[in-house]
């Protein structure tokens, strides 16, 4: 099963706060989002799936949460306490990729199982506390596509759709 990572961040890494807000509504990046992740298997952090709420018409996700009491706010979402189970879980169901969707700590912890990347690149400085991972340093990635839109009377910043694999 293919295990992808779809993120957008700033020029420094940013992706949300602490607060737990995403630091910008874009909707060509929330476009692109759900046009790339319709009808897959997500796996998303608690936090970010209660900032998502309404985004998952058509996908399935899986909350991860250590909350043993957590209740998905939609009938058919599941939970599961680690990415592993959430892994094994999709691929059960026989999913042919499982999307991770955030937050940081997800991010973290499936970056070393991803093999693609589906990067936004928001040409901003957010002043965001949570950060993606500084993948192009280890030396593991290569860029196989980019395509870049200028900011527009919907989309406040620039922004680059970036297609990475791992090497």
């Amino acid at each position: 099963m293919l295990i992808s990572l779809i993120v957008a961040m700033d020029r420094d890494r940013a992706i949300g706060s602490k607060a737990g807000n995403i630091p910008w509504d874009l909707p060509r990046d929330r476009d692109f989002f759900r046009s790339y992740a319709a009808g897959k298997w997500l796996a998303i952090g608690r936090k970010t799936y209660r900032e998502m709420e309404g985004w998952f018409s058509g996908h399935h996700p899986i909350v991860i949460t250590r909350q043993a009491d957590f209740e998905p706010f939609e009938r058919g979402h599941q939970v599961a306490s680690s990415i592993e189970q959430a892994i094994e879980m999709a691929d059960e169901a026989g999913a042919e990729e499982l999307v991770i969707c955030g937050g940081a700590e997800l991010y973290k912890s499936g970056l070393p199982l991803a093999n693609q990347l589906r990067l936004t690149r928001v040409d901003t400085g957010s002043g965001g506390d949570l950060c993606f991972p500084d993948f192009e340093q280890l030396g593991e990635w290569s860029l196989e596509h980019s395509e870049s839109h200028p900011a527009d009377h919907s989309n406040a910043f620039a922004m680059t759709f970036e297609f990475w694999h791992r090497k």
